[in-house]
This record gives C-alpha cells, structure tokens and sequence, in this order.
C-alpha cells in the first residue's frame, strides 16, 4: 500500500511595521505589534515583515549595484577576495566556514573591499548595511519585548 503525503505549506504570518515608521509610533501600535511577534513565534516560529521601512528605490540599487559585482571577471573579483582573518570582501563558492571559534573571532573587522569601477556602489551599500542594521535592531527590540512580556507573563503565573 502506498501512503501519498500532500506536502503542507505553512502559514507564516505577516506583520506590518508601518505603524513603527513613524518618529513617534503609537503605543497601542506598538503592543498590537508585539502580540502579533508573539503569536508568530509561539505558533509557527517565523514571521514576514512588510512596510519595514527600507525603500523599494534602495532595494532596486542594491540589487543593480550587486548585479555588476557578479558581471565582474573572475579576476577581478578574486583581487577583493575576503582575507581568511577578516569578514570582508570577495567570498568565493563554498568558502565559508562555519566554525563558531572562527566566527566569534572575526565579526565584521577588516576594511571594506569596494570594487573598483563602481562609483556608486560604496554609497548604496552603506546606505543599504544602516538601513538593514536599524531594521535588525527595531526586530530585536520588538522580541525584547516579547520575550519580556512572556518573563512577566510567567512571573505572575508563579505568584499566583
């Protein structure tokens, strides 16, 4: 007998920022955001993002800008290749490695490597880096939230 498996698709919540993207968001936005960040996390353990902030003209510019470094030559890219001690620069096919006491030892040093030729890659990918960072940091400080309405959540559960 054969069993046939329907393959499941799960459902991955979206959750809007936009309400964030504001110099002052709103309070209630902001605790309907965290208990959407909450419910993700318990029921599926993922979550989209959308109206995050970073412009669709950026992403069109870092997709652009990224298309040229690949229409490099090998050569060319090969003289940005990332130096084994930094975590920067030109990596090649299956050169990374995974080693977390490697990896704890090189976050982020080195100088830039920009490639020669593309004047507005430098400033595009700048921009791009410390939009992605300040978007990486209101996500964490969203699961800070969470995590610290589910430690009060608990706490309470134990005094009762």
């Amino acid at each position: 007998m054969t069993v046939l498996q329907t393959p499941q698709v799960a459902d991955i919540p979206v959750i809007d920022l936009g309400p964030l993207q504001t110099p002052t968001p709103d309070p209630q936005a902001l605790e309907d955001i965290v208990a959407q960040v909450r419910k993700a996390c318990t029921d599926t353990g993922f979550f989209q993002i959308i109206n995050h902030g970073i412009s669709p003209s950026l992403q069109t510019q870092v997709f652009s800008e990224s298309k040229k470094v690949f229409a490099m030559s090998r050569e060319q890219k090969m003289a940005l290749k990332r130096d084994p001690f930094g975590n920067r620069g030109y990596e090649v096919l299956e050169g990374q490695s995974l080693d977390g006491a490697v990896m704890l030892k090189r976050r982020f040093n080195g100088l830039n490597m920009w490639p020669p030729g593309l004047t507005e890659f430098p400033s595009v990918m700048t921009q791009y880096y410390d939009s992605m960072y300040d978007l990486a940091v209101q996500i964490m400080e969203l699961l800070a939230l969470y995590s610290f309405c589910l430690f009060m959540h608990l706490t309470i559960d134990l005094w009762d």
